[in-house]
């Protein structure tokens, strides 16, 4: 994270897939694919997540689907403001949860959709 201001920072989270690869975007082109997805997760006493600003999606065409799709491949960095709020009963986490939603699939294959857990320090 990189400091924004007291109390704030920038969370970036970055992902790499192997060549092949590919997640859906975070705005699909179709409504039945799982989209990229950051946000806070569980108790979020104390915390604020910003809107997640993600890379500009490229539309990918494969094999097994007719239609194109929207798509990260490669480096993918998501962004977003987040930041510690007010808490007048002391009962914040000293971090703050984020999930991240997504599917890996590749030309021939989807795998399960997954969360990926982070307790992100505070900044």
């Amino acid at each position: 994270m990189r400091p924004k201001g007291p109390g704030a920072a920038t969370l970036a989270l970055d992902l790499t897939l192997r060549p092949g690869w590919h997640v859906s975007a975070a705005q699909p082109l179709q409504d039945d694919l799982i989209p990229t997805r950051v946000r806070l997760t569980g108790d979020t006493t104390g915390w604020h997540l910003g809107e997640c600003r993600y890379p500009p999606s490229e539309i990918l065409t494969l094999v097994f689907q007719r239609e194109p799709l929207a798509g990260y491949q490669g480096r993918v960095r998501i962004e977003a403001a987040l930041e510690r709020t007010a808490d007048p009963l002391g009962q914040a986490h000293p971090w703050a949860p984020v999930e991240l939603h997504l599917q890996v699939c590749s030309d021939a294959l989807c795998l399960p959709p997954e969360t990926l857990f982070f307790q992100v320090p505070d900044p």
